[in-house]
């Protein structure tokens, strides 16, 4: 299960926290599951029937496409309800997911994921990890990360610990508020333990553009897995 934050119309949230413990706090996902759909899935429809329920349970996310319907017309939603091989869910599917393009579900979903949020706070969870469980082969594209930081300077992009072979792609970084209230004066930081970062296309507005802290072999030599 993940944690969803979402604002329904009907609630108003002057802030919410997401808070851990520092060194202390890990979130762990399940192992996925997968299954092809069992009958086809109509665009708007807001309910999927898969060939194998197992382990698609009430309050699980999960990605359903195909191989027409796919990229940024995957629907990620979640589960709210289960009767027999039929999962009802809370986002309406975004395209036609037709069993003979091959159309499945799978348990795949960010940690913590927000729709549609203002006045939200993540602390204490982003770990300063050794090669083994750091990230790598890792893609942010097409995001506005803008009016981060409310007591302390912080960057729109901070990458930490071994994490290596990331794309940041086509983001754009700022901060709108007032001069004296701006927080968010760097746009990508890269620590000095991090790897090969890849930046293109990227529409920064802050006073330091990139704050590169990384030693210069970590620039240029990616890490090797051994066999």
């Amino acid at each position: 299960m993940n944690h969803l934050l979402r604002k329904e119309s009907r609630l108003q949230f002057t802030l919410i926290i997401v808070r851990g413990t520092p060194w202390k706090t890990i979130l762990h996902k399940a192992d996925s599951v997968e299954s092809p759909l069992a009958i086809d899935g109509d665009f708007g429809e807001e309910q999927i029937t898969v060939t194998d329920p197992k382990g698609f349970n009430i309050g699980c996310e999960v990605a359903i496409w195909s191989k027409r319907v796919n990229g940024f017309h995957t629907t990620v939603a979640g589960i709210i309800g289960r009767n027999g091989s039929t999962l009802a869910l809370d986002h309406p599917l975004g395209g036609d997911c037709m069993v003979s393009d091959d159309a499945k579900a799978v348990t795949v979903f960010p940690m913590i994921s927000g729709y549609e949020l203002e006045g939200v706070r993540i602390e204490h969870l982003f770990r300063n990890e050794t090669l083994g469980v750091a990230g790598y082969h890792n893609r942010l594209e097409n995001n506005l990360i803008e009016n981060k930081g409310r007591n302390q300077d912080m960057a729109g992009i901070r990458i930490r610990g071994e994490t290596w072979d990331v794309l940041l792609k086509n983001n754009r970084i700022r901060d709108t508020r007032p001069s004296a209230s701006r927080r968010q004066n760097t746009g990508i930081r890269l620590e000095e333990k991090v790897g090969p970062v890849n930046l293109e296309g990227n529409n920064i507005e802050t006073k330091i553009l990139v704050e590169d802290q990384r030693r210069e072999a970590c620039k240029d030599t990616k890490p090797v897995s051994n066999p």
